[in-house]
């Protein structure tokens, strides 16, 4: 099973209704996905998908008898260059065809790796690292829209679904982040770790 855990996604504006071009599952598609996402060293993967909160269990992953509102999907993640990547599945109907579509384009990508012509240049265009709007920390405060896109910019996920979360499901989720910007840890920048929570601590306050 793939270390990720699931969270709610809105649907999204536009979906695409392409039939399944795949022979393959979900287990199968999923299984892929787990093989390329080992590939490139992942870690903090999340995968944004229909499932309501309630339908996803207390380990991160879906009931079995769960079903998604909409096919759409996104899978994020770090990988072990510490770039963080965001793939969006809305092309085809089925949410298994777009797991699929994603678990295939990281396939093509690795390819290009493996075959020299570039390196790494190909996941650029992937990149989940947009500067947030900027605030002044050394007040200890942000305001929440600032607090979501700095947030969300270091998970490389959307700034609204952070903007909408709850506070405990966003501080449950930054886990990995608060690990990553320890002073105490090797590589952690005591400034970033500050930053975050104040972040934190400011969609706490603007929840109340």
């Amino acid at each position: 099973m793939i270390d990720a855990r699931f969270v709610p996604m809105d649907r999204p504006a536009k979906l695409g209704n392409k039939k399944s071009m795949f022979k393959s599952t979900y287990a199968q598609s999923l299984e892929d996905l787990e093989h390329e996402l080992k590939h490139l060293g992942a870690t903090q993967i999340t995968i944004q998908a229909g499932y309501p909160r309630e339908k996803i269990r207390n380990d991160g992953w879906p009931f079995s008898s769960a079903t998604p509102t909409h096919p759409a999907c996104i899978v994020q993640f770090t990988d072990r260059k510490r770039r963080q990547l965001a793939f969006r599945g809305v092309q085809y109907a089925k949410f298994a065809d777009n797991i699929r579509a994603i678990a295939k384009t990281l396939e093509a990508l690795r390819a290009v790796d493996r075959y020299g012509v570039v390196e790494g240049e190909q996941y650029t265009g992937f990149k989940q690292l947009g500067e947030p709007p900027k605030s002044n920390t050394s007040s200890g405060a942000m305001s929440r829209q600032s607090a979501a896109a700095w947030i969300a910019a270091r998970l490389g996920m959307e700034q609204a679904y952070i903007y909408n979360a709850q506070p405990a499901h966003v501080e449950d989720i930054c886990g990995g982040l608060k690990r990553k910007f320890h002073p105490d840890v090797n590589g952690g920048k005591d400034e970033d770790f500050k930053t975050l929570m104040v972040a934190l601590r400011s969609l706490r306050e603007a929840a109340r």
